[in-house]
């Protein structure tokens, strides 16, 4: 069994996102929702998994074909990709790890295309846009 772990968060970080929260418990879907557009990172590892599971019988656990040598290679990928009410953007990979700056990159060149695929150039109202606006400090 794999224990669980908690997020960690703040009194303050807590309270904003109650706050956040509450703010959009009355939001109506055609009127608010269908502007808002979600993303996100993920990044995906193979050969990062030390389990490997096998069938044997008692005693075979030392046999040739029940051992597995570790793995040599390690391959990893970061994808970001978006929804909107009206569908899916791209998925997108993204080169070596993401910071502030490579997540901005990101957004100029793959989220726009989805703003004008949706037709949400005159209403969206994303909060990582805004926190793009934030970042370089407009």
């Amino acid at each position: 069994m794999v224990v669980k772990r908690r997020i960690r968060l703040t009194i303050e970080t807590h309270a904003k996102r109650v706050s956040w929260t509450r703010g959009k418990r009355l939001w109506h879907l055609t009127t608010h929702w269908k502007r808002v557009i979600f993303s996100d990172e993920c990044k995906v590892e193979l050969g990062n998994n030390n389990r490997v599971y096998i069938w044997r019988k008692p005693g075979e656990e030392w046999l040739p074909q029940c051992v597995c040598p570790p793995s040599q290679v390690k391959v990893s990928l970061m994808v970001w990709a978006c929804i909107t009410w009206n569908g899916v953007g791209t998925l997108t990979v993204v080169n070596g790890n993401i910071n502030v700056q490579k997540y901005i990159d990101t957004l100029d060149s793959e989220l726009w295309p989805v703003i004008a695929a949706h037709s949400l150039a005159t209403t969206t109202n994303s909060m990582t846009t805004t926190h793009m606006y934030i970042a370089r400090g407009m």
